[in-house]
């Protein structure tokens, strides 16, 4: 039972991941999970991050987006070819119990 929750955690952890292919240019993305953490736009490829809300343009460089919410598109310059690592945890409704050493042995050995 106990690799069960070993695995439903690393799902979960797993489901709310995005890797952004991007072509030097402009790149019209949709957010497939919620952005929450923005810094991965903090790199020598992106130039800018452009987001329509509330009948409004804002911009990620100018500070005026803290979130990407899942299945809004946003437009973002990239200055070259590159991929990006999204990742957006979500905090579990209940907390699965962290095995011991010794329990990972006993699972390890049962295979």
């Amino acid at each position: 039972m106990k690799f069960m929750n070993i695995l439903l955690v690393f799902s979960v952890l797993f489901l709310n991941a995005q890797v952004l292919n991007v072509t030097k240019d402009w790149n019209l993305v949709g957010a497939v999970v919620k952005i929450s953490n923005l810094t991965p736009f903090d790199n020598e490829c992106v130039q800018s991050v452009f987001v329509y809300k509330n009948n409004a343009w804002i911009s990620y460089s100018k500070g005026e987006i803290q979130s990407i919410d899942k299945g809004v598109g946003f437009w973002m310059y990239a200055n070259k070819d590159c991929s990006i690592d999204l990742y957006s945890p979500t905090t579990p409704t209940t907390t699965s119990p962290q095995p011991t050493p010794e329990q990972i042995k006993q699972i390890k050995n049962k295979k």
